[in-house]
């Protein structure tokens, strides 16, 4: 009866997780859909709540998706700063020695970190993140996204004043994209090179991708307009037409922009374009008032930048936002709190009635054990009673004893006390008590503290030292550190803050020191049980 009543139980609790978890994976994969559709992500909670279930439930793939969501929408609440430490923890959950891995997630995470680094005017974080995602894009087999990540690091170079690479790159993908039947997919990316070639007198070249331009990219309807929102292409054109002497083609280009591109970009290039023009043509009166008009939208421009930095600035120190979230998490700790209650509740109720049921199974094995026992000892005294009349040769008296003397030594050599005593020697040395003290306080060690970690450890513990010492060369600083820690008991969760990791960190590395010491997959607590038996 009381088997039947447990299993019922367990029963009730694994189809409530299962109910929970199909759930919660709904909600993530309906976020992840309003993403593709690029629809504006703002419900911030439910992003929150998505990364803080699957943090303990999901696999790798899902957990690196749930951070990118809720980065995506910081991202879209216009803070950057959360948005990049999301993306960074997403990267981090990636499991990328996994045969399932998501590569093509991870090439997006860094193309959106590599976009946060672009409007902060991080030029070389922009082209490093690029690179991560060139690189996920290639482990996915994803040739599309590979080059377009490619194309973007065209504007990085372009800002680094790298001409040469700019030019090459953009050739390399444009030729690539033909290839691939994309023409007009390469020919949208023309505009990013167009200037660079013309700094470097590259006039034919100039020439022949913008006739490839207005004709394959798809931007220009039947009368030769060009689709609203990207009237800077006339302000390289007439660029081109003034540095080939075309004078009255590079004005009418350049007033077709100031006409058309009212916005404050295409107004400020078009006015500097007409003021180049008025000098090479020596006409002061109009050189000078372009001049003037341009010098006056450069000033709108550096206060434009100003005010931009600024916002940046502030988004960095929300205080308000914060003390509201301060607030919903305090709330949300009162919740967590409730629930965690009524679990303790049922798992104490649970383990009452498991405790009853080991105490019953016990005491019945006990009485069996005790009655064998019993059996044998008599059994054994008779035995001894009998053979004792049968021979009186005292040469057996000599054998027995020393039989006797072997069994006891065979005791003394299993002995806990022998096995514990080098414990003892580590627990009552200084750095020991050292190391506890400052895992509980989440502090890191000093370099003469790890010294005299090695030092400890090769005394009291030599097998353990020599054992992890031949492997030194197979792992790196962190990896080994984390090894010591573990034998010196601290426990996984202290281990990020004296490595100064975040806890994804340790728990992936803790699979990859399984692999490189026992070959054989495992937790963070699994390991330490490994290393906690090598004396």
């Amino acid at each position: 009866m009381v088997k039947p009543v447990l299993a019922c139980l367990l029963l009730l609790l694994t189809l409530a997780a299962c109910t929970d978890g199909e759930r919660m994976r709904r909600q993530l994969h309906a976020l992840e859909a309003r993403n593709q559709a690029d629809s504006l992500l703002t419900d911030e909670r439910l992003a929150t709540t998505l990364c803080r279930y699957f943090d303990s439930h999901g696999t790798p793939n899902e957990r690196m998706l749930a951070h990118y969501l809720l980065g995506r929408t910081y991202a879209d609440l216009g803070e950057a700063p959360h948005a990049l430490d999301e993306y960074h923890t997403a990267a981090d959950c990636a499991d990328t020695t996994a045969k399932d891995c998501d590569y093509r997630q991870l090439c997006r995470i860094y193309s959106q970190m590599a976009d946060v680094f672009y409007h902060q005017n991080l030029i070389t974080d922009y082209l490093s993140s690029l690179n991560q995602s060139i690189h996920y894009a290639v482990s996915a087999k994803d040739t599309l996204a590979e080059l377009n990540s490619m194309a973007h690091k065209i504007v990085g170079y372009t800002k680094l004043k790298d001409n040469k690479t700019a030019i090459d790159t953009f050739r390399f993908v444009y030729r690539r994209y033909c290839q691939l039947g994309y023409s007009q997919f390469a020919a949208r990316y023309i505009p990013l090179i167009l200037r660079t070639l013309l700094d470097e007198g590259q006039l034919e070249e100039t020439k022949h991708f913008i006739e490839i331009y207005e004709k394959e990219s798809g931007y220009f309807d039947a009368s030769g307009q060009i689709e609203k929102g990207r009237e800077v292409f006339y302000y390289h054109k007439g660029l081109f037409f003034l540095s080939t002497l075309q004078y009255d083609s590079a004005e009418y280009y350049f007033r077709k922009e100031i006409e058309e591109g009212l916005d404050f970009n295409n107004q400020n290039a078009a006015s500097k374009g007409l003021a180049l023009l008025y000098q090479k043509t020596d006409i002061p009166d109009s050189a000078a008032k372009y001049a003037l008009y341009s010098y006056a939208m450069n000033d709108s421009a550096y206060v434009h930048m100003a005010t931009k930095e600024v916002e940046q600035a502030q988004a960095m120190y929300k205080y308000s936002r914060n003390q509201r979230l301060a607030i919903e998490n305090a709330e949300k700790a009162r919740d967590a709190n409730r629930k965690m209650t009524i679990l303790i509740i049922i798992v104490l109720l649970l383990m009452a009635f498991v405790g009853w049921l080991i105490r019953y199974y016990r005491m019945k094995r006990t009485a069996q054990k005790f009655e064998y026992d019993l059996a044998v000892s008599e059994r054994f005294v008779l035995k001894s009673e009998l053979d004792n009349l049968k021979a009186k040769d005292y040469d057996s008296l000599v054998q027995q004893k020393e039989q006797e003397i072997k069994r006891l030594s065979q005791i003394i050599s299993k002995s806990k006390y022998l096995q514990n005593h080098s414990e003892k020697a580590l627990s009552d040395s200084r750095i020991f008590q050292l190391v506890q003290a400052k895992a509980t306080r989440g502090e890191s060690l000093s370099e003469e503290e790890w010294t005299e970690i090695d030092s400890v450890l090769s005394e009291v513990l030599p097998t353990f030292y020599q054992y992890i010492s031949s492997y030194r060369s197979s792992l790196n600083l962190k990896e080994y550190q984390t090894c010591m820690l573990l034998r010196m008991h601290v426990q996984p969760t202290s281990i990020s803050n004296m490595l100064t990791v975040n806890g994804s960190y340790v728990t992936k590395m803790s699979r990859q020191i399984m692999e490189k010491l026992f070959h054989e997959s495992g937790t963070s607590k699994e390991l330490m049980k490994r290393l906690l038996v090598i004396k």
